[in-house]
């Protein structure tokens, strides 16, 4: 296919009302924020999450600073992360209570049994009929079926070393992460620390880091004795250089043998430097439509990376490298519109799989930005209120939670309106309680305009 050009607004700030430009600044207290509450049970709260808020960390606004400013009797320790949304996303947002809630829930997650669509606001025209047709046959590759997909692919996968860990080691980092849930700490991970039932989650990075710079230390350590094992020195045998026994080696045992020289890591991919090398190239094999699948309805399916040394991710249809991870999108038309004078389409999206940032650079790859998004469209993207993706719905089973069963589901109110073909987004607006009325009075003035 050729090279794609992403569909790219010509939008600044001066086309807009002064309301919508100061509501893309994020809440600077817990008491600005009215949180909406979807679903409760003793194990998990559905929240939906305002845009511009961070998961966690050392912030003033947090999700969890703002269910603790909600609901005193929660303990901020006591709220886990079951799953993520980007810092900009809002909507649907599922939190554990007790661990036994937030494995149960993980464990969904894990086994893609969660149904989630989100709804976003994409710059451009969707016509999803002038894309080519073929049958749609994505299938996961798991991480217990890299080492065949890679040979495949004609690569060789990934050699990881598995470190064990001592016993007090061991203690030191349980007490750390004690009762938390499993999902976050990835299979390398697990497979780095030798513990295959280790749980961890994101807002425990210092055992985190423990357990890495444990395991890195450990392999530094290996890496010194082997280079100083191979080092000839005065009284040992040089190897020879054919390739065959070493010169005055002690054939009769294993005193002159020499271990091998380790294997040499593999390159890290090139940095992508702009916005199209990040979307990588569109074919008939990553943007599709499927036999017998309605006639609005497309899908991207494309392997997608992490960026060395960046936080963006990117398009990878090779999957030539040991982090890129198959994903698949299904998107569908809703409607066509437009918005501060340009055209923009409303989508509804079904992700197969949970990447980071998949949604984002899926549609990046498919040459329509999300409305307001920065990371993937650009500085101009700060002409707009917010970023359009928004988490509309999640139903989560809960089949491994004793005495509960069934499952927990929500919908949130759609933020995307259409006016007469126009695009009404529903902004929050952020501040104290008259301040939040007279800046809805503006907006709703600047909208009329």
């Amino acid at each position: 296919g050729r090279a794609m050009r992403a569909i790219v607004p010509t939008a600044s700030r001066k086309d807009l009302p002064s309301a919508r430009v100061d509501s893309r600044a994020a809440p600077q207290r817990v008491e600005d924020v009215d949180l909406e509450v979807l679903a409760r049970n003793e194990h998990l709260i559905m929240i939906s999450k305002p845009p511009d808020v961070r998961m966690d960390g050392d912030f003033d606004v947090t999700v969890g600073r703002l269910l603790v400013h909600n609901f005193p009797e929660l303990r901020l320790e006591d709220i886990k992360l079951v799953h993520q949304l980007d810092y900009a996303t809002s909507g649907a947002l599922l939190l554990g209570l007790t661990s036994g809630g937030a494995r149960a829930a993980s464990s969904a997650f894990e086994r893609r049994a969660v149904e989630k669509q989100y709804l976003a606001v994409v710059h451009g025209h969707v016509h999803p009929a002038s894309l080519p047709q073929r049958l749609h046959d994505f299938k996961e590759t798991r991480p217990a079926k890299r080492k065949a997909h890679a040979a495949a692919a004609g690569g060789a996968p990934p050699v990881r070393e598995r470190a064990s860990v001592t016993e007090e080691n061991f203690r030191l980092a349980r007490a750390a992460l004690e009762g938390v849930p499993a999902g976050d700490m990835t299979v390398a991970e697990r497979e780095l620390c030798g513990l295959d039932g280790f749980h961890a989650v994101r807002d425990h990075r210092r055992a985190r880091r423990y357990l890495h710079s444990f395991a890195q230390g450990r392999t530094a350590r290996q890496q010194r004795r082997l280079e100083h094992q191979s080092r000839p020195v005065e009284g040992q045998p040089e190897p020879a250089e054919d390739g065959g026994e070493a010169r005055g080696a002690d054939t009769s045992g294993d005193g002159g043998r020499q271990l091998p020289p380790p294997a040499p890591a593999p390159a890290p991919p090139p940095r992508p430097t702009s916005l199209e090398e990040l979307a990588g190239e569109r074919s008939p094999q990553t943007v599709y439509r499927a036999p017998g699948a309605a006639p609005e309805t497309f899908f991207v399916c494309v392997p997608i990376g992490e960026v060395p040394g960046d936080f963006r991710m990117r398009v990878s249809p090779q999957a030539s490298h040991p982090g890129d991870r198959a994903a698949c999108t299904e998107v569908e038309v809703l409607q066509r519109g437009t918005y501060m004078g340009g055209p923009v389409t409303k989508v509804l999206l079904k992700p197969t799989t949970g990447r980071r940032h998949q949604l984002r650079v899926h549609l990046l790859h498919a040459g329509h930005v999300i409305v307001g998004d920065t990371t993937y469209g650009g500085r101009e993207q700060d002409a707009y209120p917010r970023m359009m993706l928004h988490a509309w719905t999640l139903r989560v089973p809960l089949d491994g939670l004793e005495g509960v069963g069934g499952c927990l589901q929500g919908r949130t109110q759609d933020p995307f309106g259409f006016v007469r073909g126009e695009l009404t987004p529903h902004v929050p607006v952020f501040g104290r309680g008259e301040e939040r009325e007279a800046a809805r009075e503006t907006r709703s003035v600047g909208e009329q305009r």
